[in-house]
């Protein structure tokens, strides 16, 4: 769970790191269902599609950190790679 969600806890967010005492928010969150590890895509603005958008982003990241720290390159050079020197 992001340290943002801990912060301030999206509506369908995991209930993990919720409040209990929180009420009304706290039990909406505890009473959906959990997404898993590959949730059915829905079409349009979903919360499906957002928790796939979120892993989809982390996954970039780390794939971006990973290559930068093997090839010690910054980051950006290594996303100018990626996309044949259009940067730079």
């Amino acid at each position: 769970v992001g340290l943002l969600a801990t912060i301030c806890p999206l509506p369908f967010s995991d209930p993990l790191l919720l409040d209990p005492n929180q009420g009304e928010m706290y039990e909406k969150a505890k009473a959906t269902k959990a997404y898993g590890v590959l949730p059915e895509m829905k079409t349009g603005l979903t919360e499906e599609a957002e928790i796939m958008n979120g892993r989809m982003a982390m996954m970039g990241l780390i794939t971006l950190t990973a290559t930068s720290f093997i090839e010690g390159k910054d980051m950006l050079t290594v996303v100018n790679d990626w996309v044949g020197g259009l940067y730079f």
